[in-house]
């Protein structure tokens, strides 16, 4: 398999798994999960935070920036990360009418 598919695939997991429990999958699950290696899949993850698709928090647990339906996460940082956003599209709609 050629690796922008197994990097789409490994950005599929990442989101999926921050989508229905509310954090990253470990680097040996995303390598167990996909059927291949630890450090390949810390490869895959290193291209991934590297083209802006991924970000690592300081903790260095990954985050996906783009995910926007945060309410699905049943966290209060979360939630309160879903208002903030919220209240800025609110500001951009205001700003362009």
């Amino acid at each position: 398999m050629r690796r922008p598919e197994t990097r789409i695939r490994v950005l599929a997991f990442v989101e999926e798994r921050i989508a229905t429990t509310g954090y990253a999958p470990t680097l040996r699950e995303i390598g167990d999960e996909l059927g291949f290696s630890a450090v390949a899949a810390w490869k895959h993850v290193g291209s991934l935070v590297r083209e802006g698709r991924l970000a690592k928090m300081p903790s260095r647990r990954l985050f996906h920036p783009g995910i926007t339906n945060l309410a699905a996460v049943p966290t209060a940082e979360l939630r309160a990360e879903l208002r903030r956003r919220e209240r800025a599209a609110a500001q951009r709609q205001d700003l362009a009418a």
